[in-house]
């Protein structure tokens, strides 16, 4: 667990990126490999809402996978001028002897939309659950300050891994560790920066200067869905932004008739209780 927990938060600091989105489209692949072996795996498998399925396969000396499908989210506050962006749904590691490790991903918070400074931070809680052996690791991203006259960054975390024998997700919003309500025996404390590194025990799992990440090679052989393939990304590579602008409305108006046909589809099938091969 310990691992694991510090392969996701040495991440973090990857997912904030402040340039236009290109939306994917429904059915939209992505395949790759890292110089290590490891293979991975995307589709967008639903557009409302907007849900992404993910595989990751280790290399052969590891056999680990890596799966999951996160729902995209987000809420609104102060007058329009901050993000929330939740990962909701159920992430997990999975090993050759059958052992699984169950993983939730805390908040992106992106302020400043209409005034003052533009900043992406992560907030909230990310858990690690391992229900064969009833221990659960909990980062606390953000944290409340334990003293009114101490200050924390917004890129430092504190954590825990404990025991615990509660089967559910704790309802209660976690500030800082004190909120955690299901602790029976600590195991190690975890703290950190997103930006700098991070310690469980006093042991150094990572620091940001010290190593770089894998890039994702794409496959030599993909499926026609395959991002690389989008006419809009690759007009945009080009720095040809009208083309790439005409190619983004005609893939959003492809995307609309392909959601009326199967909409049309299923309402044929359910009057005429037609069967349709494939459906």
């Amino acid at each position: 667990m310990k691992y694991i927990l510090a392969f996701i938060v040495s991440g973090m600091y990857m997912s904030a990126d402040l340039r236009k989105p290109f939306n994917p489209i429904l059915g939209e692949t992505l395949e790759g490999y890292f110089k290590d072996g490891t293979r991975i795996y995307m589709e967008h498998i639903s557009h409302h809402p907007p849900i992404s399925s993910y595989l990751i396969e280790g290399p052969a000396e590891y056999a680990f996978k890596m799966y999951g499908a996160v729902e995209f989210k987000g809420s609104i506050k102060n007058k329009g001028n901050v993000l929330n962006i939740f990962f909701e749904g159920a992430n997990y590691v999975e090993f050759p002897d059958g052992h699984l490790i169950e993983f939730h991903y805390p908040t992106t918070r992106v302020s400043g939309l209409m005034w003052g400074e533009r900043t992406v931070n992560i907030e909230g809680t990310g858990i690690l659950i391992d229900h064969d052996h009833d221990t659960r690791g909990i980062v606390v991203f953000n944290p409340e300050s334990p003293e009114f006259d101490v200050t924390t960054e917004p890129t430092s975390f504190e954590g825990l891994i404990y025991t615990s024998e509660s089967k559910e997700l704790q309802k209660k919003k976690i500030a800082s560790l004190k909120d955690v309500t299901d602790i029976e025996e600590e195991i190690c404390d975890v703290w950190g920066n997103v930006l700098e590194e991070l310690l469980i025990d006093n042991e150094k799992f990572w620091e940001i200067d010290s190593y770089t990440p894998y890039r994702c090679f794409p496959m030599p052989t993909s499926l026609p869905s395959d991002c690389r393939y989008r006419e809009d990304l690759l007009w945009l590579q080009y720095d040809n932004l009208k083309y790439s602008q005409e190619w983004k409305g005609k893939l959003e108006v492809q995307q609309r008739h392909d959601k009326k046909m199967r909409l049309n589809c299923e309402k044929a099938r359910k009057k005429k209780k037609t069967k349709f091969v494939g459906v």
